[in-house]
């Protein structure tokens, strides 16, 4: 796929992600459940998509920023999947390699997932978590996903980070 081809394709999944948020806030704004926090935890992951992928598509912008997937699940939470634009992968790559949740603030106990990623699209990677349980309310988890080239080296594809409302 030729830069022009990964730009649309970048747009296109960018206004999807947008009309989606846009869907989500009306949802919450009229069965009541929108807050401040959703609202900044929401226009910080739009933005922070959005910018690691208009970054990655400047031709000159030196090295390629790695993408991040912010998300917020409620305590009883058991799964979460999203979203989040990525450069183009080497053919062949499989982005299948997980460090697990990992608790960054070490509030309580670490908390258990099974996470299962895809390309969804040659730029969108969809991280999909499931049996999700242990998380403590106010921690924040982090997953890194990579794929491993030929030669057994690992690449990092993106940062996952899971906030727990």
């Amino acid at each position: 796929m030729g830069y022009i081809e990964n730009y649309t394709q970048f747009v296109t999944d960018r206004l999807d992600a947008l009309r989606t948020l846009i869907d989500g806030t009306r949802a919450d704004l009229v069965s009541g459940g929108f807050t401040v926090d959703k609202f900044v935890g929401n226009g910080l992951k739009f933005w922070l998509d959005g910018f690691d992928g208009w970054w990655s598509l400047v031709p000159f912008g030196g090295v390629d920023a790695t993408p991040i997937l912010y998300g917020t699940v409620g305590p009883s939470a058991t799964t979460f999947t999203d979203f989040v634009a990525v450069p183009p992968l080497p053919i062949g790559a499989i982005p299948n390699v997980n460090t697990g949740l990992v608790a960054l603030r070490k509030t309580g106990s670490g908390a258990t997932a099974t996470i299962t990623t895809t390309m969804d699209t040659p730029t969108t990677l969809k991280v999909a978590l499931s049996s999700l349980s242990g998380q403590q309310s106010g921690e924040l988890y982090q997953n890194v996903t990579a794929y491993a080239d030929p030669t057994g080296k690992e690449h990092i594809v993106a940062i996952t980070l899971l906030r727990i409302s």
